[in-house]
């Protein structure tokens, strides 16, 4: 470092008191480490949640789809006679499927709900981005490398909600 150059904060910001001193610079300057940190964790741990509650409704259609197919084999078996003696049991599993399907719909409503605002926001946060950073700066290739980790998280999404259109 040159002699007359300060050393900076890696955010800048106003506090209200100075932060000339030595104690108090290293104090606020692991703050602001720790709280982007924290911050990052807390931005990860959000997208993962919804791309795993995608994820879970995936699953419990498979699963309910399993147990469908498995009641059309056994009424399709030769065994008819037993399961036409078997009709209460044969009923209750229908019985908890629909109950099934239903706490599906329900979640997979819940979860709709909950985080549309933040993908039609994340889309358009996205391409706002895009417009206004010049192509020819630093900060051009910092935001692409951004924008190609929201595209990522946009593509999982998609993916695992194509699953679930795919698996209803």
């Amino acid at each position: 470092m040159k002699s007359g150059e300060r050393i900076r904060l890696p955010l800048s910001g106003w506090y209200p008191f100075k932060i000339d001193k030595p104690a108090v610079f290293e104090l606020i300057y692991a703050y602001q480490i720790f709280a982007t940190c924290i911050n990052g964790l807390r931005n990860i741990s959000m997208d993962t949640f919804l791309s795993g509650s995608i994820m879970v409704i995936s699953g419990q259609l498979a699963i309910l789809n399993n147990s469908l197919q498995i009641m059309e084999q056994c009424s399709k078996s030769k065994v008819t006679s037993e399961v036409q003696g078997n009709q209460e049991k044969f009923r209750k599993i229908l019985v908890r499927n629909v109950i099934h399907y239903k706490n599906i719909i329900q979640f997979a409503d819940k979860i709709t709900s909950l985080f549309s605002i933040c993908l039609i926001g994340q889309f358009v946060v996205s391409v706002i981005i895009l417009c206004l950073v010049s192509p020819m700066s630093l900060q051009f290739l910092s935001m692409t490398v951004y924008q190609a980790c929201i595209l990522l998280e946009i593509f999982l999404w998609s993916y695992y909600g194509n699953e679930v259109i795919i698996k209803v």
